[in-house]
């Protein structure tokens, strides 16, 4: 369950922003030096002491009226410059910003920095990167918001220790709106620390220390331990009651009141999730109060009470009074301009009305509907903001709520056609614009090349410089600046721009499948809804699954324990294994047909199920086991639309059959890669030997190993192959997908360390990848994106498929499976199949009857499991070989009629 902050990211992060930016003090007077004209000075004075006096009394403020004051000041200064003149121009950004003249308050910064950031004092430009930081969260850039924000840390020691503490908070509730929560720890830890340091000495701290408690609160609500997601909101409401106590109910101070209004609201979302409405509704009614004399310059403090309320009426079953706050939320919204905040209130209508219909005898969904409808509309700009950076499919992840109420909706209403053309929509999004961005530089001329390049550069060495242990926060938060501003400029150099999914048809994915007879199963979960679609050539099923999602869960959470994170000797959790396919594949069994091919499209946890070691039959004798392998070649896959788009594509004019390379030998010293691991590489011995039998499967490649397996040998080639086999050490970083890598060699020139964001740079046109290492399909999952991992950046990067594993391997046992695959698609049978029957030639061999499915499981076909169209070339596909053994046949059969005369003679 995601907290109520990750659902109201953008109306709180421009609370944070502005409770970080204008608050008693924040302003702080030029003194002295800069040869400032004394009229000048004079008027500057004036205009300061205005200002402040209004910031802290905002009640009786009446910004406009300075307006004048502001031009006086600027025409008396002229062209002198100086930090009292650049003070001018920073009061003037924070004065548009504070009556939403955004456009102006933009101009004002840009004039701020060209102009005046020489001549400026550390506390201004550290208040006008906040200032820039709040209007990227206006505009939805939340990435852009919190590294504007780690700029102003530069001129951290220029504050005094309650503004140095808000800015690292305000921080964290920037990482904790990009999901990155390891980052935001780290920041609230580093401001808890500094506040406790200095509270004894400064009684002000004593309300930071409230802030931090506040944000501990949502971080824990969004990381349940080991107790549950409702232990986890117990422990948040009571750390919200301990901020709320540090800020008494009867304070005057506008600021005091402001934050205390802020705290409250979020522990009326913590009582409403502990099932205490009626504590929810007073807290955020008192909030409303307190918030009343300032809601038309912080208009959040007009809309999130509002929505509070309404969600607390909503919980008490009080319908009429619920919809009647939210539509006043949606109003505010609109009117305040606030886009993300908009949607918030439209799936909140929506969630309302669908509760309405629920209750009624006859549901009508068709308002709900129409509310998710919208919400998706706006949702979907928001998405368009984030581009391609590293958050993207994080961010799309936790905004799908109003999608996947639509699909609820439509599956109860009977239109499942729609429903599955709406969830296909949601997913692999993050992937298609990899690829369309991939596309896009197959036709750039050689200036944009460059230019491309040189960016590549910089995000490529700012990635790495990361990766080492000893860099500082801080630093460590100007590179990852540098690569969102580079990444920014690349799309922009590239035209490359985020765009709404083409239309899919039903009719296109039934032509698609009946190419091969094939039946596409794809998943939804959800903890009250969980459900399977099923589509052959001719038909379209909606079953609910045989489980609830927590009994999957718990399921799958054993397959981990016992292979994942197992060995070869765990026992095979064969009752596990049927109870998920009663679960998962009896729901849809009438509609199987035996070797009919499978395509799956998981969800949740299901990414890392071993599908075909699913157990059809109740486990009993070894010998009557029938795993599911054996009644349907098995394919996996991310979407519907990659499914039909795959199908479309020709990939038949690569000029080589084969690129394979490998490492075995790693020896024992410290390699480059291993930095990030906490000892060396093992030597892995079967490599050579597996790809010694894939060249020998294969002819018409190229096979390299160790000392010839670099990565400007992969570069050479990958553009030109049909197929690319990879064997050596996968090392996967499942919290930072793009850092995982597969080690190569390493050399004077490269460190032999293929990480997947170098691949982003990289066109890979293969009909196949094989990653034979260890735990190569494994990743972070998100929500429509699946696994993104090592065989997700091939995908990305052009692959049609891919060949990866769920686990540890063994590597005798993946040499034998690699050898047989290989064998079998040499022969022009699909890759599912060849994968299909090279896993039950091991399992039915002699001596690895039965064998444990530890063995033989982890390998996973993803994407177009169309057969390799092999170039004809070559030793076995040569047309003199096949021409000479036409001849010596002939020859035989000419040989052996003479003899048959010369006997029936003799």
């Amino acid at each position: 369950m995601l907290s109520v902050f990750s659902r109201l990211r953008f109306p709180i992060l421009a609370l944070l922003a502005w409770w970080s930016l204008f608050v008693p003090g924040a302003a702080q007077r030029v003194e002295g030096g800069g040869g400032d004209p004394p009229e000048c000075v004079a008027i500057y004075d004036h205009l300061f002491e205005t200002f402040v006096r209004w910031e802290t009394h905002e009640d009786q403020a009446d910004w406009p009226s300075l307006f004048p004051l502001i031009d006086e000041a600027k025409s008396c200064f002229g062209d002198h410059r100086s930090a009292r003149a650049a003070h001018i121009w920073d009061m003037e950004s924070s004065l548009y910003f504070k009556l939403a003249r955004h456009t102006e308050a933009q101009r004002a910064i840009n004039t701020f920095f060209e102009v005046y950031g020489d001549y400026a004092i550390e506390t201004q430009l550290n208040r006008v990167h906040r200032l820039q930081a709040l209007l990227y969260t206006r505009r939805g850039q939340p990435v852009e918001a919190v590294q504007e924000l780690v700029r102003a840390t530069r001129y951290i020691d220029s504050l005094s220790v309650p503004q140095a503490a808000r800015l690292l908070i305000r921080i964290g509730e920037g990482y904790v709106q990009i999901d990155d929560l390891q980052l935001a720890e780290r920041f609230y830890n580093r401001a808890d620390s500094l506040v406790t340091a200095n509270i004894a000495s400064n009684p002000d701290l004593v309300e930071t220390r409230a802030t931090i408690l506040s944000a501990q609160a949502d971080l824990v609500a969004q990381q349940p331990g080991p107790h549950g997601q409702r232990e986890a909101s117990l422990q948040a409401v009571r750390l919200l009651e301990q901020a709320a106590a540090l800020i008494p109910a009867g304070t005057t101070n506008s600021f005091s009141m402001r934050r205390r209004a802020r705290i409250l609201l979020e522990l009326s979302s913590a009582y409403r999730r502990v099932g205490e409405p009626e504590l929810a509704l007073r807290v955020a009614e008192e909030a409303r109060l307190l918030g009343a004399p300032f809601a038309t310059t912080y208009p959040y403090l007009r809309r999130w009470p509002e929505q509070q309320i309404g969600m607390a009426y909503q919980a008490m079953g009080l319908y009429d009074q619920a919809r009647e706050h939210f539509l006043i939320h949606l109003e505010a919204s609109r009117s305040s301009g606030s886009r993300e905040s908009e949607v918030v209130a439209l799936k909140n209508l929506g969630s309302l009305e669908r509760d309405v219909a629920e209750n009624t005898p006859k549901p009508d969904y068709s308002t709900a509907m129409a509310y998710f409808r919208q919400a998706i509309d706006l949702g979907e700009i928001n998405r368009q903001t984030m581009g391609n950076l590293e958050w993207s499919a994080a961010e799309f992840a936790d905004d799908q709520s109003a999608y996947r109420n639509l699909i609820e909706l439509l599956v109860v209403d009977g239109r499942y056609e729609e429903a599955f053309l709406i969830l296909d929509e949601t997913r692999a999004r993050y992937l298609r614009d990899l690829r369309d961005a991939n596309r896009l530089q197959e036709s750039i001329d050689d200036e944009t090349r460059t230019v491309l390049d040189s960016l590549q550069s910089i995000i490529d060495h700012a990635r790495y410089e990361l990766l080492e242990a000893d860099v500082p926060l801080l630093e460590q938060e100007e590179l990852r600046h540098q690569i969102v501003s580079a990444q920014r400029e690349f799309e922009r150099t590239l035209g490359f721009a985020p765009q709404a999914p083409d239309s899919l048809t039903l009719s296109e994915v039934r032509e698609t499948l009946g190419r091969r007879n094939a039946t596409l199963l794809t998943y939804y979960l959800e903890p009250e809804y969980s459900f399977v679609f099923a589509v052959r050539k001719d038909t379209l099923v909606v079953s609910e699954l045989g489980a609830p999602r927590d009994s999957i869960d718990t399921w799958m959470a054993i397959l981990s324990d016992t292979w994942i994170d197992g060995s070869p000797s765990s026992q095979s959790p064969t009752r596990v294994l049927h109870d998920l396919h009663q679960a998962l594949i009896a729901p849809v069994q009438d509609l199987l047909v035996e070797n009919d091919p499978l395509i799956i499209i998981p969800e949740g946890r299901l990414t890392g199920l071993p599908f075909a070691a699913l157990l059809t039959d109740e486990a009993g004798a070894n010998d009557a086991r029938r795993y599911l392998v054996r009644r349907h070649p098995i394919s996996m896959e991310l979407s519907a639309a990659l499914l039909v788009e795959e199908a479309t594509l020709d990939r038949s004019n690569l000029p080589q059959n084969l690129l394979a390379m490998g490492r075995s030998e790693f020896d024992s010293e410290m390699i480059a890669q291993t930095r990030a691991l906490s000892e060396p590489l093992s030597n892995l011995p079967n490599v050579p030997d597996e790809l010694r039998y894939v060249s020998s499967h294969v002819p018409g490649g190229s096979f390299s190993v160790n000392e010839e397996a670099t990565e400007a040998q992969l570069y050479r080639q990958l553009h030109d192959s049909r197929v690319v086999h990879l064997a050596s050490h996968a090392v996967v970083n499942p919290t930072l997908p793009l850092y995982s890598f597969i080690s190569l060699w390493n050399s004077e020139e490269e460190d032999g360390t293929l990480f997947l964001y170098e691949l982003q740079g990289h066109r890979v046109p293969s009909e196949l990848v094989v990653l034979s290492g260890c735990s190569t399909a494994r990743g972070e999952g998100y929500l429509g994106e699946g696994m993104v991992g090592l065989q997700h950046a091939f995908r990305a990067a052009g692959a049609a498929s891919i060949l990866a594993t769920l686990w540890q391997v063994d590597d005798r046992a993946m040499t034998v499976l690699i050898d047989l695959f290989y064998a079998y698609l040499r022969d022009g049978i699909p890759k599912d199949e060849a994968l299909r029957q090279a896993q039950l030639a091991f399992l039915d061999s002699e001596e690895s009857y039965d064998a444990n499915p530890y063995l033989w499981a982890p390998a996973t076909l993803y994407g177009n499991a169309d057969p390799v169209s092999w170039r004809r070339g070559g030793f076995l596909f040569s047309p003199v070989l096949w021409a000479t053994g036409g001849v010596l046949l002939l020859l035989c059969g000419l040989l052996a009629s003479r003899l048959r005369g010369h006997n029936a003679n003799g």
